[in-house]
């Protein structure tokens, strides 16, 4: 084979791989009982079909204008140099694609795939509430992870690739599932997007501390107060939601040794697949 046959060869392979990003959806071919809603697919396509229109525009306009010029050496290095920076795009590109088929991917046990569907639904009942800043809320991806607690990463916060989530995705334990009263992590967790929407970040710790203060709290139970609000709200809301219900689930929780808490202090959540 040629120099210039198989440099063409190679454009049309990395044509070819450009085209899977689109692919998503025909790749995981989740079963119609435990799919995800059209909503969360284009969400989360979106992306992947940006990168892959800009990517076929560039090929189409700058490799077709070297391939006309495949004989001089300057087009062959420019072609060279094109279609190695659209590979490393391409890679940067499949870590979001590889992330959502993880996720995805577990839907396609039955049992499985019916209860995170079921979780989706709790999860959107949850945020879905009679005030603007939750009225355009995205209905949330609920997964199975390895651990002991539960975890979001929220819309808008960078998955591992840089991209912006573009669907709040919730993981729990599967072992939340065999005492359904557990399911209220995917109601806290909720909670924490929620606080976010809602503004309450930074107004919240405030609040709680001005009212110690008011009752006559010391100063450090109204700091140590204030710094745990990251969970105390997303508690509060999970007990709005849930009652009685988040109330046992947050006893199993506050029961763990007070060793793990002291290692383990308030945080914001921790991204998925990290």
């Amino acid at each position: 084979m040629t120099a210039h046959n198989e440099l063409y060869r190679r454009f049309i392979s990395v044509t070819n791989k450009v085209k899977l990003l689109s692919s998503l959806r025909k790749s995981v071919a989740l079963h119609a009982d435990y799919d995800i809603i059209e909503s969360q697919w284009s969400a989360i396509e979106s992306p992947l079909f940006a990168i892959e229109a800009k990517l076929h525009a560039c090929l189409k306009k700058e490799g077709r204008k070297y391939l006309r010029h495949i004989h001089q050496a300057e087009a062959k290095r420019a072609l060279t140099m094109l279609l190695g920076k659209t590979e490393l795009e391409l890679s940067k590109s499949f870590i979001y694609f590889d992330t959502f088929v993880d996720l995805l991917s577990q839907r396609h046990l039955p049992e499985m795939g019916l209860l995170l569907s079921g979780c989706d639904v709790l999860a959107y009942d949850a945020l879905k509430k009679d005030h603007p800043a939750l009225s355009i809320i995205e209905k949330p991806l609920v997964s199975f992870n390895r651990g002991f607690g539960a975890s979001i990463l929220r819309e808008g916060v960078p998955l591992p690739d840089g991209t912006p989530n573009p669907i709040a995705t919730i993981q729990i334990p599967y072992t939340k599932i065999k005492d359904k009263y557990n399911l209220t992590s995917v109601v806290h967790e909720s909670g924490h997007s929620a606080m976010v929407q809602l503004g309450l970040v930074n107004i919240l710790p405030k609040a709680i501390s001005d009212a110690l203060e008011n009752a006559g709290a010391p100063e450090v139970i109204r700091k140590l107060f204030a710094l745990w609000t990251m969970e105390i709200g997303p508690d509060f809301w999970g007990f709005c939601n849930c009652g009685a219900a988040q109330a046992s689930s947050a006893m199993e929780i506050l029961s763990l040794p007070p060793s793990l808490f002291s290692r383990c202090p308030p945080r914001i959540r921790i991204p998925l697949l990290s």
